[in-house]
């Protein structure tokens, strides 16, 4: 995980839509042949989480965090 979430050279596009468009945005991509993956939700508090087998927990790393 530290890897991942870490100092990597391994990037793919992070972006966050109103998840009233989630499905339509999907159709596109599925529809241009793009892959999407959904993968969480951006809700009201601070810092960055994963859940994982019904554990949360702070996602590891530094580099990412912009201040």
């Amino acid at each position: 995980m530290d890897l991942v979430f870490g100092d990597s050279v391994d990037f793919e596009l992070v972006a966050t839509v109103d998840a009233d468009a989630v499905s339509d945005l999907v159709a596109e991509f599925v529809n241009a042949g793009l892959d999407l993956y959904p993968i969480g939700v951006v809700t009201a508090g601070s810092g960055a989480w994963i859940r994982h087998d019904d554990v949360v927990r702070e996602l590891p790393g530094e580099a990412w965090r912009h201040g």
